[in-house]
């Protein structure tokens, strides 16, 4: 399934809402944390949940992985096929162990996202259009467990200052 207007505009709006009350505290504020911890979940779901905004993309090494595994049994012809709950199934069998090796990566973090829904929100100019906008850049992209590694290693496990392309980048990881 893919992210229809009228679920982006529903996304916007709740985005809209839960931003509001989350700036009612101070980001200390046990509620202010419950907020931005919503956001980051309902961001999470989007994707995980097959609804998908833009393709699945994946890495070199990621598709290396795919190859090796024997999913093209399954009629799986590349890894931007496999959704979330398909992968969890399928990384279960012993045949298929190979896919522990993958990540299901959302590109623009959780965490970036509530951030930067909250501050879009504070500062109150076109807001519907900037968290539509926003959300548009929901992305899934399979990596490795050595690629998300690399991320972490580097600081980008929860925020990417300067976009996932410049973090996938300083970490080498190139995508198909």
């Amino acid at each position: 399934m893919t992210g229809s207007k009228q679920f982006i505009r529903s996304m916007t709006l709740s985005t809209k809402r839960l931003s509001k009350e989350a700036l009612k505290f101070d980001k200390k504020n046990k509620e202010y944390k419950f907020y931005h911890r919503t956001l980051r979940e309902m961001w999470n779901l989007i994707g995980n949940n097959g609804i998908l905004l833009n393709p699945i993309r994946y890495s070199v090494k990621a598709q290396k992985i795919f190859t090796t595994s024997k999913l093209r049994k399954l009629d799986f012809q590349s890894l931007s096929e496999l959704n979330w709950d398909e992968w969890r199934k399928l990384k279960e069998q012993d045949e298929f162990s190979l896919l522990n090796d993958l990540m299901w990566e959302h590109a623009y973090t959780r965490s970036d996202f509530a951030s930067d829904a909250i501050e879009i929100v504070r500062y109150g100019k076109n807001v519907n259009d900037k968290l539509g906008e926003l959300i548009k850049k929901h992305q899934i992209i399979w990596i490795t467990r050595e690629e998300n590694k690399c991320l972490t290693k580097h600081g980008y496990k929860s925020h990417r200052p300067n976009g996932w392309e410049s973090a996938y980048e300083e970490c080498e990881i190139e995508l198909v």
